[in-house]
């Protein structure tokens, strides 16, 4: 009879294990499972992190005609990409196109050949040259330039490679 009762019991015991036992499997699935949710959802924010584009250049190109119209007539310098004017200052002033409109910006004394710093309206731009490598057409020197553009509350400005070029 003893051999009986050591039998079944064994095979009890073979044929259903303890509560904890299954559970601690499922626990282990779960976490798996749940490790897998957390890399994919981490997968997918770098990846959308990765498409987030470079900020665009706070400044617009500026017409001659906004140059006439905006600026008294004078000797001064100017920031320009593929031709185009970002930054046009005389004498006490200066102009930038930003957001569709013609704003006035503020420098202290007046531009020089070796760049500027220009601030109004939220906006900052600081303008240097890159090197001494000067380029003389007529009356106006031009020299490879970057430009630093901040807006208000950015955390970072915005680099542009461009021409600063300066005469009368």
């Amino acid at each position: 009879m003893r051999c009986l009762l050591i039998a079944s019991t064994l095979v009890l015991t073979a044929c259903g294990g303890s509560g904890e036992e299954e559970r601690g499997a499922l626990n282990v699935e779960d976490r798996a499972l749940a490790n897998r949710i957390e890399d994919l959802a981490a997968l997918e924010k770098n990846e959308a992190e990765a498409a987030v584009p470079e900020p665009a250049s706070p400044l617009e190109p500026i017409s001659y005609e906004d140059v006439a119209k905006e600026l008294k007539p004078g000797a001064g310098c100017d920031l320009s990409v593929d031709g185009r004017f970002l930054l046009v200052a005389v004498t006490g002033d200066a102009i930038v196109k930003t957001r569709g409109r013609i704003v006035h910006l503020k420098q202290d004394g007046s531009p020089a050949e070796t760049g500027g710093f220009f601030r109004g309206e939220g906006l900052s731009v600081s303008v240097g040259r890159i090197g001494a490598d000067r380029i003389i057409v007529d009356e106006t020197a031009r020299w490879p330039a970057e430009a630093a553009v901040r807006r208000a509350g950015d955390e970072k400005p915005v680099t542009i490679a461009g021409t600063w070029r300066c005469g009368a």
